[in-house]
């Protein structure tokens, strides 16, 4: 008989699997006709991140599927990855000044500042190591493949689509940005 957390992870995971596809072809859709995401789109994105989200947490509580025996390294480690997160993300939330812009709703410069001098994606690289962090306390090898499979869906809808519009709203500044800058660290 499954017990109520697992029975909580396979309806996130099923949610997932049913309503990644349409949330994704929006934002693939919105990329592709205006270039940049619609605010019905920026929802979605939203939606899209917090049932990731929700689902690697629930994974990394309460699977049994574990890569090592408990051990105070793998907390501290843990711990080190969600608070480094967390300054990373709140020093990118600083540097963007608004949410409009964090949204992708507006781009009218580059900002290369901050955490924007080491990563191009630095609230991308703070989500993650925010997830890694507390997956790692857990172990959870399920959880890992989540994060990786998320990082996939990412890489290949979100980042490619934003760095389109950039180069095409920054031009050159972008451009010269991209040299200097890498996408994660």
């Amino acid at each position: 008989m499954r017990t109520f957390d697992e029975l909580w992870i396979s309806s996130i995971i099923g949610v997932l699997i049913f309503t990644s596809p349409l949330l994704l072809l929006k934002i693939h859709s919105d990329y592709k006709k205006i270039a940049e995401l619609s605010k019905i789109g920026v929802v979605f994105a939203f939606i899209l991140f917090s049932l990731f989200g929700m689902a690697i947490v629930n994974t990394a509580l309460f699977t049994r599927w574990v890569f090592a025996p408990d051990n105070i390294l793998y907390k501290v480690f843990g711990y080190a990855f969600m608070l480094i997160g967390l300054i990373i993300m709140a020093e990118a939330f600083v540097e963007f000044r608004s949410f409009k812009r964090v949204a992708s709703l507006k781009a009218d410069k580059v900002i290369s500042t901050g955490v924007y001098r080491f990563s191009r994606n630095p609230q991308y690289l703070a989500y993650y190591l925010l997830l890694i962090g507390f997956s790692f306390p857990h172990r959870s090898v399920f959880a890992f493949i989540l994060i990786l499979i998320h990082i996939i869906f990412v890489e290949v809808i979100f980042i490619s689509g934003e760095e389109r519009y950039l180069e095409k709203s920054l031009g050159d500044e972008y451009l010269q940005y991209k040299k200097r800058v890498r996408r994660w660290i």
